[in-house]
């Protein structure tokens, strides 16, 4: 196949040049001389190498003056580093041997003469203005140089705070006279608080020396605190810094080079000018900004920088740049320091690029002219060059035509040709034969190349591709292998078995979410038993789809093993989970294979990928469907481990029970029997004492009536499946006795009969009878006694009421006779009613309004009595109230409501409410009470009986004096109060 490719491609290229040449030769004419030709390109040639010779001579000197400028520079710089640290070290060494004096004992910082002694000495030793101390109890002190190049102590006592008393000393620190003294509040100064607030060692702000105003310092405080971290005071250094610029001065290349150190704000803090790097205004000294700075080199290269970088607070390391300041090129260079001490400054060194450039442009001048000469004599040689170039070529001339179209095994020889015989036209013939072969050879070559390239890049991507599938393959078998070993899988929990699963397939599939589904039985609702998102590296369970809602889905899963989908977007099998689960979890691809079990469809474990599509390889469905086969065991597993268990508890259940019913049994002081449906004995349990029933399997038979009964309670036992309860009485052994039969249905052909002997039971049944129907007999002799006496009492209240002639009188005693006949017609209703401890409350009232009628004959015409009362039955605690109050109620009614012959109806209703409450009304249309009496506070005994009655049922008594008189009473039956 690769030998039919390259010969159609010559054979193109064959016909493509000789579709070109007739054309071409037609131009030949036009076209200028080889000669021409290599002379001119020789030239260009020679031109673009010389100018490119002078622009590398020039970039190579800018490039060593760049070079050479950051030599320079490094060793500025480093010059300035090791001055900075020697000179700036010495606060802070100070300030640790201080402090390391004071830990130890030596130091007695309360002793402030000694103390400034110690100062003085310092401040001699190390090359620093002044060493000073203060504490919160208001003691300062202080050594070291003032104005005016004088050495002084300075103390401040706690008897005279702020007040500073400068002393001088001699050349060993003892001290003088008082020089003078000023007042100095050192707790409002800066290196003083701040070291305190900061609780630790800090650099104050570069300020100008007090009384020196050519003098810049910087101070050092390192705070002191005991082993309680309770602060001791405040130690603290002043270093003058003005010496730096005269040292940044001698380092100072030229006057037209610059050297200055800048704080992150801007703030100038040395310079190798000789502008200082401050200003004086109004007398009193105040610092410069770099940018504001006399020497305009300083100030344009501040400048420049806050315009490059926007904020000085960017720079951190070296940082360099060539720029124009002043109309002049400078190299600047840029590096932070004093991390190592605790200062953030800024090193700046600009130097103008001319200054190093010098010694380049003078070489540059003799370079120039050699260069123009060389340039000249190298024409001259391509020129001959040329001719020497042309003769050879001629002799190829036909030997290329011959090759061009064809003659393959045609060789050229090649000969010298005198230099004067140019042919130009043959050369261009020449050039169109190798252009051919040229083009020939190159087509073939590439063609070759290109399919050798195809197919070494499709051996390499299968054997990535074999790499790959074996790297899953021997992943995929240990996974599986880790599965198979892990006893999850076979101890019965088959969630804890799906977590396991879950959790291998995300971690062997770099799966973001792995959930396992089963089906219920009747395959109409899918439940998710776990499913493991590696997000949150939780498991979740309980979601349910119906398999209704999703039909092209679970459809889809029932064609295919295995269900591949690489992206949920195209594939409509998925389109119905589309919108509401996949696309709000970003699921883009799902791997989904079938649980099968008995050779059913019982669920399936899912694959969602999360972010772009995925394409699922062979060796991952072949791997799920195998985790599937995994899960139907642990399914099977958990399911035979849980009916192990299910079967040891029910045998263990039934061993319980059976020890149970067997000590039930046991304990039955009854006779059980398993009787067959024909009454025929197969088994029995007797009780304790035998002699109870005197039975014996080979007793003598029952008599027939009894077994016919016996017989018919089995059957019905058996029939209906529900218990059959009988007694009977029996002779046996010429002993009466009574006998309680249970007979329950066990099974379609038997029974299990339980025989009581109630002999006893029945024995005390009749004594109790016999008893309550003696007391029974006694109670209604009691309430008839009663009721005797009562009408004995109202006999006499009767006779007495003949010898009395006082009308009110009389009175009083027949309303007194009524209210015990009332308690006596209660005692009648109880001996001769069915109800012992109950009055017929109905029959009572009837009874109750008919005597009273009787004994006002005056109304029975004019008054109509209207009852209207339910059937209660109320006790004795509750009667005899509840009927004196109706007497009261009713004689009131008739002896006051209907005067002067007046007709009318009086009714009296009792009934029960919806709360279970009784309710006694007793109304009449007569004239009522009159507006003047107040029935709740009246002194007259039958309204104030009917309160008394009334609070003593508990009841809630209301009058409605309208339309004549209507009285109603809500109670409830009152319970009986033991009295002995």
């Amino acid at each position: 196949m690769l030998k039919m490719l390259v010969h159609n491609l010559i054979k193109r290229g064959v016909c493509f040049w000789r579709r070109q040449r007739s054309d071409y030769v037609q131009s030949i004419s036009r076209k200028i001389s080889l000669r021409s030709f290599l002379v001119v390109f020789f030239v260009l040639q020679i031109s673009v190498v010389m100018l490119l010779l002078q622009w590398v001579t020039v970039w190579n000197g800018h490039q060593a003056s760049y070079n050479l400028a950051g030599i320079l520079h490094e060793e500025i710089i480093n010059n300035v580093t090791n001055l900075l640290e020697n000179y700036l070290r010495q606060p802070l060494l100070i300030n640790q041997m201080n402090h390391n004096a004071v830990k130890l004992g030596l130091l007695d910082l309360s002793d402030l003469e000694t103390t400034g002694r110690f100062f003085f000495q310092q401040s001699q030793i190390f090359d620093v203005s002044y060493i000073n101390f203060a504490n919160e109890t208001g003691e300062f002190v202080g050594a070291g140089m003032k104005g005016n190049n004088n050495i002084s102590i300075d103390i401040t006592t706690r008897s005279h705070p702020q007040i500073v008393y400068e002393y001088a000393v001699d050349y060993e620190g003892n001290l003088g006279d008082v020089r003078s003294t000023y007042a100095y509040d050192y707790k409002t100064e800066y290196w003083y608080t701040q070291p305190i607030k900061a609780g630790k060692a800090i650099w104050s702000d570069i300020y100008v020396c007090d009384g020196i105003t050519d003098i810049l310092a910087i101070s050092a405080s390192y705070p002191l605190y005991d082993d309680n971290q309770k602060l001791i005071g405040v130690l603290g250094v002043d270093q003058a810094i003005s010496d730096i610029s005269n040292f940044l001065q001698r380092l100072q290349v030229n006057q037209s080079e610059v050297v200055m150190i800048m704080e992150r704000s801007g703030m100038l803090v040395a310079s190798s000018s000789k502008s200082p790097s401050f200003e004086v205004i109004n007398g009193k000294p105040k610092r410069l900004a770099a940018v504001n700075s006399p020497d305009p080199l300083t100030q344009a290269t501040a400048q420049y920088l806050q315009q490059q970088l926007e904020n000085i607070q960017t720079i951190e390391s070296h940082q360099n740049f060539n720029t124009e300041l002043l109309g002049e090129q400078y190299f600047v260079n840029a590096s932070s320091w004093g991390e190592k001490l605790g200062l953030d400054w800024v090193l700046v060194v600009a130097t103008p690029e001319l200054d190093l450039m010098a010694g380049f442009y003078a070489r540059l001048k003799t370079i120039v002219p050699v260069s123009l000469v060389a340039f000249i004599l190298a024409i001259q040689l391509a020129i001959k060059i040329s001719r020497w170039l042309t003769a050879p070529i001629l002799s190829v001339h036909k030997a290329s035509l011959s090759v061009a179209y064809g003659n393959l095994d045609q060789t050229v020889p090649l000969k010298s040709i005198a230099p004067w015989l140019p042919n130009i036209r043959e050369l261009d013939e020449l050039a169109i034969a190798f252009n051919l072969m040229a083009a020939q050879l190159k087509i073939a070559f590439e063609a070759w190349a290109q399919m050798n390239q195809t197919l070494e890049e499709q051996v390499e991507e299968r054997t990535a591709q074999l790499q790959r599938s074996r790297r899953q393959l021997i992943a995929h078998n240990q996974a599986l292998i880790d599965l198979s070993k892990n006893k999850v899988l076979t101890q019965g929990d088959f969630l804890a078995a799906c977590q396991k699963i879950n959790e291998v397939v995300s971690q062997t599939l770099e799966v973001k979410q792995v959930s396992i589904w089963l089906l219920d039985d009747a395959h109409t609702l899918i439940r998710c038993v776990d499913c493991y998102r590696v997000t949150t590296d939780e498991h979740t369970q309980g979601l349910e789809l119906p398999v209704a809602d999703y039909p092209d889905y679970f459809q889809a899963l029932e064609n295919s093993r295995v269900l591949v989908i690489d992206n949920v977007h195209s594939d409509t099998r998925v389109k119905e989970l589309l919108q509401e689960y996949l696309m709000p979890l970003g699921i883009t691809s799902i791997l989904n294979a079938l649980i099968y079990s008995g050779g059913q469809i019982i669920g399936v474990i899912c694959l969602e990928h999360i972010g772009t599509p995925r394409t699922w390889t062979l060796e991952e469905q072949n791997f799920i469907a195998t985790l599937a086969d995994l899960v139907a065991l642990a399914l099977e597993a958990s399911e035979r481990v849980e009916a192990e268990r299910a079967h040891q508890l029910a045998q263990k259940a039934l061993q319980e029970s059976e020890t149970l019913n067997r000590a039930m049994l046991e304990a039955i002081p009854d006779l059980i029997m398993r009787v067959r449906r024909d009454g025929t004995c197969l088994d029995f349990i007797p009780p304790e004492s035998i002699d109870m029933v005197n039975f014996f399997p080979n007793d003598e038979p029952l008599p027939p009536n009894f077994l016919e009964q016996e017989l018919y309670y089995i059957n019905q036992a058996i029939l209906t499946g529900k218990l059959q309860v009988y007694e009977r009485q029996i002779l046996r052994y010429g002993e009466v006795r009574y006998e309680e039969l249970r007979i329950v249905s066990n099974g379609e052909e038997e029974v299990l009969m339980i025989v009581r002997d109630i002999t006893e039971r029945k024995q005390a049944e009749e004594q109790i009878k016999q008893s309550l129907a003696e007391k029974e007999v006694l109670l209604k002799e009691i309430h008839h006694r009663v009721k005797n006496n009562l009408n004995i009492i109202s006999n006499l209240l009767d006779l007495q009421s003949y010898s009395i002639t006082d009308e009110i009188l009389l009175h009083l005693f027949n309303d007194a006779k009524k209210r015990i006949q009332t308690m006596g017609l209660i005692h009648e209703q109880l001996y001769k009613g069915n109800h012992l401890g109950k009055v017929d409350f109905s029959e009572y009232i009837k009874q109750l309004v008919n005597n009273i009628f009787c004994s006002c004959q005056s109304n029975n015409n004019r008054v109509n009595p209207i009852m209207k009362v339910d059937a209660i039955l109320l006790n004795l605690e509750t009667a005899v109230p509840c009927g004196l109050l109706i007497n009261e109620l009713l004689m009131n009614a008739f002896k006051h409501g209907f005067p002067d012959q007046r007709v009318g109806k009086v009714q009296i209703a009792m009934f029960k409410d919806i709360n279970q409450k009784l309710v006694l009304e007793v109304c009449d249309n007569g004239i009522g009470i009159p507006s003047t009496v107040n029935w709740e506070t009246s002194n007259s005994l039958g309204l104030k009986l009917v309160r008394i009655l009334a609070k003593q049922l508990n009841g809630t008594l209301t009058f409605d004096t309208s339309n004549g008189t209507s009285i109603s009473l809500i109670f409830s039956e009152l319970k009986y109060k033991q009295r002995f």
